[in-house]
């Protein structure tokens, strides 16, 4: 089983004088979990504001249609958090000795992209 935590911290200030943006972003780990082939599992990104400026999760994407996100597109306030769901449908994925997976995920914070790797096994019966 591989399990990875990722963190990813960003920071801009495009204009002298313009509050800065930054923010903290990463995937909440569920330790030890096993996905078995049909399963539809959750996996959850967060997102912290830490700068001076409101932000926006403007687009999630994923370089495989069984990973669906769903997100919030609203503001997020200075020292607020939001959460990314990502739902993985794991059809057809499994073998018997654990097919190991690993998707990229995409997630653009004021137009600034980041990536995120999801990896882990999905078992068959």
């Amino acid at each position: 089983m591989l399990i990875i935590f990722v963190r990813c911290s960003s920071s801009k200030n495009l204009i002298e004088n313009e509050p800065s943006i930054k923010y903290d972003i990463h995937r909440i780990v569920t330790e030890n979990l096993e996905i078995n082939q049909g399963d539809v599992v959750d996996f959850a990104i967060e997102v912290h504001n830490k700068g001076q400026a409101p932000i926006i999760i403007n687009a999630v994407r994923s370089n495989c249609g069984c990973m669906i996100p769903e997100w919030n597109n609203q503001k997020i306030p200075t020292d607020e958090k939001s959460k990314i769901i990502l739902k993985y449908f794991s059809k057809s994925k499994g073998t018997k000795e654990g097919n190991e997976i690993n998707y990229k995920v995409w997630v653009t914070i004021n137009s600034k992209e980041e990536v995120i790797e999801i990896k882990t096994k999905v078992f068959s019966e």
